[in-house]
């Protein structure tokens, strides 16, 4: 898996070897002022990065919206390859 940038990735190495087609998950959340996503897929590669929010957030009570389509970007690219 080659490295992208912020947040944490990896592989689960026994899902690597599955077949069929690929199947995504991605999930946000926020708490306070912190908050994160994450995704996972079908073949076993998964990553999760945090946030927080400061005064100059433009994302304001759509926080967590925002943070789901962000958790797809995360992911998303990973599917198209």
């Amino acid at each position: 898996m080659e490295p992208r940038s912020g947040g944490v990735h990896g592989q689960v190495g026994r899902w690597a070897r599955t077949t069929g087609p690929l199947v995504a998950a991605t999930d946000a959340s926020w708490k306070d002022r912190a908050g994160g996503y994450a995704y996972v897929v079908s073949d076993g590669r998964w990553g999760l990065r945090p946030r927080s929010t400061g005064p100059l957030d433009p994302t304001g009570p759509s926080r967590v919206l925002i943070n789901e389509l962000r958790a797809v970007d995360l992911g998303g690219d990973l599917l198209a390859a």
